[in-house]
């Protein structure tokens, strides 16, 4: 079990939701992240 949409940003190398209108603030730029060049992650819930 797990939470999809989780994307990369490729200017500050973190992950980020990607299942909102929005996708954040990057800190590299503090413009939006970017998902170019990213895959949709799924992240495993633990507990």
């Amino acid at each position: 079990m797990g939470q999809g949409d989780w994307c990369w940003c490729n200017k500050c190398q973190g992950l980020f939701y990607g299942g909102n209108d929005t996708r954040g603030k990057c800190p590299a730029d503090n413009n939006e992240h970017s998902r170019a060049g990213s895959y949709n992650y799924t992240l495993q819930i633990m507990g």
